[in-house]
């Protein structure tokens, strides 16, 4: 299955892991999901 994650890019931060809900981050779910064997796609 691909999820789609829409979300915001993180701008001027310069630690952009600080900014979970970044489009970079994914909020964090990109490696649960690979391991379910689903494909995350980020954008913004």
């Amino acid at each position: 299955m691909k999820v789609v994650c829409v979300s915001y890019p993180s701008g001027n931060v310069r630690d952009e892991s600080a900014v979970i809900a970044a489009a970079e981050n994914a909020l964090g779910l990109r490696p649960f999901l690979e391991e379910h064997g689903h494909e995350l796609g980020s954008v913004w």
